[in-house]
């Protein structure tokens, strides 16, 4: 790597006595398309909010492009982009007027990129963001976290319940930037390996709070390691 884009030393998160990450350590460096995966309730989310500086860790520490995420201020944001599922859109705007009133804090901003991407994810602009459907809400949130070219994209379940072909749109909007001369690092956080296993360059899986995997794509051999991973990932049930 020639520098680090995302750094997690090891990082533990306590909720009182039940430890939800547990001394997990990985570094992602520039162009990397990371799946981040475990299954529902295995930390993901909680290392996403870390990352955002939304929770502080209880031991470790977490960094983005050298700067502690504790300390992250709105000047770093111009470099990081976050999608995430159920993430709120604001009441009472088209989405041609919520782009507009982005554009503005990000000098960076592509107005072709923009242009491209809602044509690509087949956006209509001028439509109410309250009358988006839920796979269009999250082809809305892609659309406004791309243009500005971060150097890091965090998506936490950004395909979470959409049908095939959003789902398809999504990732060829992710691919769409990834393609560019200088692509953004990408920490994919999902429970699917369906969702990446076409786009990832690098495969991490979280279980039962610790790093069990971080292996690069295409050296995991298949379908043993997709065996493995959904065993890993299916709740033990236990009979009477």
């Amino acid at each position: 790597m020639s520098f680090t884009v995302l750094k997690i030393n090891n990082l533990s998160r306590k909720f009182g006595r039940n430890t939800v990450i547990n001394d997990v350590s990985f570094e992602l460096g520039p162009g990397e398309i990371a799946a981040f995966l475990g299954r529902n309730g295995a930390g993901k989310t909680t290392l996403v909010k870390i990352l955002s500086g939304l929770l502080p860790p209880t031991v470790g520490s977490a960094s983005i492009l050298g700067t502690s995420c504790q300390r992250l201020r709105a000047p770093h944001f111009q470099d990081i982009a976050f999608v995430a599922e159920g993430q709120a859109l604001p009441v009472g705007l088209t989405l041609n007027q919520f782009l507009a009133g982005l554009r503005p804090f990000y000098p960076s901003w592509d107005r072709d990129l923009e242009k491209a991407l809602l044509k690509e994810l087949n956006l209509d602009p001028a439509i109410p963001l309250t009358k988006l459907s839920r796979g269009e809400s999250m082809k809305a949130q892609l659309a406004a976290s791309l243009p500005f070219r971060p150097k890091l994209l965090l998506l936490d379940e950004p395909l979470a319940g959409l049908d095939p072909t959003s789902r398809s749109e999504v990732l060829t909007g992710i691919l769409e930037m990834a393609a560019k001369e200088t692509p953004p690092t990408v920490l994919l956080v999902t429970h699917d390996l369906d969702e990446i296993e076409h786009i990832a360059s690098r495969i991490l899986v979280l279980h039962d709070g610790k790093l069990a995997l971080d292996s690069p794509a295409d050296s995991l051999p298949q379908p043993t390691f997709r065996d493995t991973f959904t065993a890993m990932t299916t709740p033990s049930v236990t009979t009477p």
